[in-house]
Formats: structure tokens, sequence, C-alpha cells
């Protein structure tokens, strides 16, 4: 892919060259996950499930996406199932004919979309989110080689305003420590950080604000936003480069280890558990 903003489906981004934030922080658990994740051609071809909001959360998530910023796309590509007892024949068979009749279309449980729908008016109606999704650019693929690694990596920002980045995210709690929590835990921050190099490199684009726009998966599905201060942003930037110099080592060597050689300690909750 040629640096620069491709116009291409989530399918053809996933599939497609360069490497991803989400192939990229398999690297942080050990290079033969990553191994497994970017290269392994034996691994299984990964089908999407029919999407439950309990169990499902990365579909789930795609969903919520697709129908808060991209609703026209979303009725082309996901069909929704209504609630059926599969261990009656009759449902059964009327389960066969609503997946003929779906024609390809992601399956989408009808629990999962009345949730979405509640979801996309709280979001919608937040009043400190207004003016975040009017007018912007929406999940546009963002190609570029890094400088220093000569590794190609690729971007898809939810939504892009400029020098504005708005990052949707669904949540269990979207009060404040907890996804504070979070976005270190899921490494929220590199996906930042990667932006903010895919702007600047790809386009000559300096990043001013990158924003989480957050919403409950629960009722009463509370929204809110998050500016992501420039002390995180660094640190994502960081992260990201120490993780394509590890890549780079490993591509050179054709090496991919798993976990390192260590010792077991007692920790401190084992011994409180023997009484000392």
């Amino acid at each position: 892919m040629k640096t620069g903003v491709h116009d291409i489906s989530i399918e053809d981004y996933h599939q497609g060259a360069g490497f991803s934030r989400s192939k990229l922080i398999s690297f942080m658990k050990s290079p033969l996950h990553f191994w497994h994740e970017a290269f392994n051609e034996d691994k299984p071809e990964y089908k999407p499930p029919e999407i439950s909001k309990k169990i499902n959360p990365l579909e789930f998530g795609n969903a919520l996406h697709t129908y808060v910023l991209e609703p026209d796309l979303f009725e082309k590509s996901y069909f929704v199932i209504p609630k059926l007892n599969r261990v009656r024949k009759a449902d059964k068979e009327l389960y066969k004919e609503l997946v003929i009749e779906a024609e390809g279309r992601e399956l989408l449980c009808e629990e999962a979309f009345s949730v979405i729908k509640q979801m996309t008016h709280s979001v919608l109606s937040n009043p400190d989110s207004k003016g975040m999704i009017e007018g912007a650019e929406y999940e546009k693929s963002i190609y570029w080689t890094d400088p220093a690694t000569k590794i190609l990596c690729k971007v898809r920002p939810d939504i892009w305003h400029s020098n504005m980045i708005v990052d949707l995210k669904t949540t269990v709690d979207a009060s404040y420590f907890p996804f504070q929590r979070s976005v270190y835990k899921f490494a929220y921050h590199i996906q930042a950080g990667m932006i903010q190099q895919a702007l600047k490199h790809a386009l000559g684009i300096d990043m001013k604000n990158f924003l989480f726009l957050a919403v409950e998966k629960e009722p009463p599905y509370a929204s809110c936003v998050y500016l992501l201060d420039e002390d995180a942003v660094s640190m994502g930037v960081a992260a990201f480069k120490n993780i394509l110099v590890g890549v780079q080592d490993c591509l050179e060597k054709d090496e991919w280890p798993s976990y390192p050689i260590g010792k077991i300690t007692a920790p401190k909750w084992a011994k409180l558990g023997n009484g000392d």
C-alpha cells in the first residue's frame, strides 16, 4: 500500500499489508504471539460468530461503530436475527431460512441490536460530543512507512477532523478511574501514538487533540468524553517505536522467541494465604 489515505473496507484493511495496533501489541506478550498473528499461514481463518453483546465484544463494538458512523453501510453489513429457541424444530428451520436471507451479512442478535440503538442514542444526544461526529471523516485507512525501521504500518481512525481524532470506545464502566485503567490495559495510548505518527509521516499533519468518546454497554448507557493528554500520547509513541524495533530485530534474525526464562517468587497474597 502506498503512503497516504485509502478508502477501503474494514475487511481489506485487516487482511491487507501493513501492521495495525492489534497485531503490534501482540508483540508485547511475546514475539511468538506476534508471529502467530502476523505471519502464521496455518492459523485458522477467522469467521465472525453471531453477534451477542455478552460474548462477542469485538464484533459488537464494530457493529456499534458502523451504526453510529456509517448507518447506510450498517444495513448492507448486518442482518438482525430475532430471538429463537433453536432446540425447537420450527425455530431451527426458521433460523436456517434467515441465514440464507442474510446473504453473507454478519448476524446480529435482536438483543444486541436493541442495545446498540440505545448506546447510539446516548452518544448522539450527549451535549459534550456535539460537533465531534458531524462533518468528520470516518473509518479512513492511513498507511505509512516508519522512517527508522522501514516497516509498513497502518491505522484506521474512527472520527477524524483534520488535526483532531475522536476514538469511539465501548466499555463496561466509563467513569474516570476505570476507563483510565482500560486505556493502558488495552493499549489505547499506543493507538493514539500510532495515529499521531500516521498523520505526521503520511500527511504532514500535527495531531493537536486525541479524544475518547466512551459509552457504556449496560443501562443507562452513560457516555462521556475524555482528552488524552500529551504525556500519554508521547508514551504511546515511545511504546509503538519500541515494539517496531523489536519486530525489526526478529525479522532480521528470523527468530520469534516465546516467554523468557524467569524465576517464580512467592507473591504477597500467597504468603498471606498461608497465615504469614
